[in-house]
């Protein structure tokens, strides 16, 4: 059976996309981006969902390029990671509602 674009879509942020990097990322466009990775993540290793954490260094590194190139302070890989798995927390009680 075929998966549709519908089965990846998020009840909160819509479906997964990637951050736009001439603009400053949001939360919004952080979440958005973090389904994207965990999906490919899944997609590519045959697994049912891939570890928060693996996607969150992802991530993390994405948004750092970012504020890199935007000539912004970044704080320590490891701070940024924090903040991404305290926003997937806010984000699951979210959907527990």
């Amino acid at each position: 059976m075929t998966k549709t674009r519908n089965s990846h879509k998020c009840l909160v942020f819509g479906y997964p996309s990637q951050m736009k990097e001439s603009q400053l990322p949001t939360h919004y466009d952080v979440k958005k981006n973090f389904l994207l990775i965990r999906y490919n993540l899944k997609r590519t290793q045959n697994m049912k969902d891939s570890a928060v954490k693996e996607v969150s260094e992802k991530l993390a590194s994405n948004v750092e390029a970012i504020r890199r190139k935007a000539s912004l302070p970044i704080i320590c890989h490891q701070g940024v990671v924090k903040k991404i798995l305290a926003y997937y927390g806010k984000y699951q009680s979210l959907l527990k509602t």
